[in-house]
């Protein structure tokens, strides 16, 4: 309630508002909350209308906060559209305080539903009106059990990475480059960089936090992952802030001994993981124990669970990349850039992943790009539309 609302409330909006948090904490530090004041009937509802099929697809955890004034049951119920109604029902855990709620419809992934009520004390005549607090309705993912990463789609683009340890490219943001080197056990179209630094520790490395838990099945606890060094050396994956009781894995390691080509490493954690796990952080350390000489550019891709294959993952979220029309190329200094699609950005890299151009656009599909003082050699330019990866081509500057 303290942003915009991406859907619509339909019945139960009239007696639904939005107040200052009469229980601010830590449990929900919003400032603003929404509160519903339920009528004195069994069967009312608040419900929200989606103004179309849902997409339960990929996002079909629907989580709410709930400030209950009772141990009152809930009730969830898709409904609208082509398919039969779904309930599915709860109970409030504990009155009095601001609780989090959690409901699967990922048995529902293939129907078709416009709406969400939500039903408080549901088919309870409670002798008058009730009010609860409510905040963050949002649809999340369910935990990852496949592919996890390969950067190809928004869906499966692990991006939020951030590097410990690691001198003065401690703070360097991380990002997604066109895949530099596509051949082998990975030609694909975009890789994530690692960056070394030379001043950093032996351990240094990076982190990411899914936007759902990792879940290893519990007849493979294994983590493929693509990688791509100069060097051979060993690397760690490490899964870390467990959901329970579960330990944090501590150093699994792979030994990676291609140097200069794709390699795909299996991590196996099935000594320390137990069953049923799940875990909200992958930690990465690639080139453990050593510190380069100089700073080091390494790759990484489709990094799945088990047996599962980034390859075959969301081929409908999957734009095949479009070629840049680029001339003079070779070049000695300008060039013009051609784009099929309109773009907001060009970046140029160099061969060892370093970005040493970027060029901010305005939805435009023709720019002047001036390579003045880069270093002779092939560079790689990639084209953006936001920050989607949509094209691409190499130039050689002379």
């Amino acid at each position: 309630f303290e942003c915009q609302r991406n859907v619509t409330y339909g019945a139960g909006n009239d007696r639904l508002a939005v107040i200052n948090n009469p229980d601010l904490n830590a449990d929900n530090p919003s400032t603003k909350v929404g509160e519903y004041t339920d009528p004195n009937d069994e069967w009312s509802a608040l419900v929200l209308d989606f103004g179309g099929p849902i997409d339960l697809s990929l996002y079909n955890q629907f989580t709410m906060k709930i400030w209950s004034p009772g141990l009152v049951p809930l009730k969830f119920k898709l409904e609208g559209g082509s398919s039969a109604p779904v309930e599915i029902d709860q109970t409030v855990a504990n009155a009095n305080s601001w609780q989090t709620y959690t409901v699967d419809f990922s048995g529902q992934a293939n129907e078709n539903h416009t709406r969400i009520a939500i039903f408080f004390n549901a088919g309870v005549s409670p002798g008058g009106e009730d009010i609860y607090y409510i905040d963050d309705l949002r649809m999340s993912r369910s935990a990852f059990t496949g592919c996890i990463s390969h950067f190809e789609s928004q869906a499966y683009s692990l991006k939020n990475w951030a590097y410990f340890a690691n001198g003065s490219l401690e703070n360097e943001a991380f990002e997604v480059i066109a895949n530099p080197d596509m051949s082998g056990v990975n030609t694909s179209d975009s890789v994530g960089v690692f960056l070394e630094a030379a001043d950093g520790a032996d351990f240094a490395g990076m982190y990411a936090d899914p936007e759902a838990p990792i879940a290893l099945p519990n007849t493979n606890k294994t983590i493929r992952m693509k990688v791509w060094g100069p060097d051979a050396t060993q690397m760690v994956m490490k899964l870390e802030r467990p959901m329970g009781t579960a330990p944090n894995s501590g150093d699994i390691f792979a030994d990676y001994t291609t140097a200069g080509q794709w390699q795909e490493l299996t991590f196996d954690f099935s000594a320390i993981v137990p069953d049923d796990a799940q875990y909200e952080r992958i930690t990465l350390i690639l080139g453990f124990g050593e510190t380069p000489a100089a700073d080091r550019t390494m790759y990484f891709d489709d990094i799945a669970i088990g047996d599962a294959d980034c390859a075959n993952v969301s081929a409908i979220d999957r734009d095949a990349l479009v070629d840049l029309r680029v001339y003079p190329n070779p070049t000695q200094q300008r060039l013009t850039v051609e784009s099929p699609r309109p773009l907001t950005r060009i970046e140029v890299h160099n061969l060892v992943g370093q970005r040493v151009r970027s060029v901010r656009l305005s939805h435009q599909t023709e720019v002047q790009l001036d390579l003045a003082g880069l270093d002779r050699g092939l560079y790689l330019l990639t084209g953006y539309s936001g920050d989607k990866l949509v094209a691409r081509s190499k130039v050689m500057k002379e």
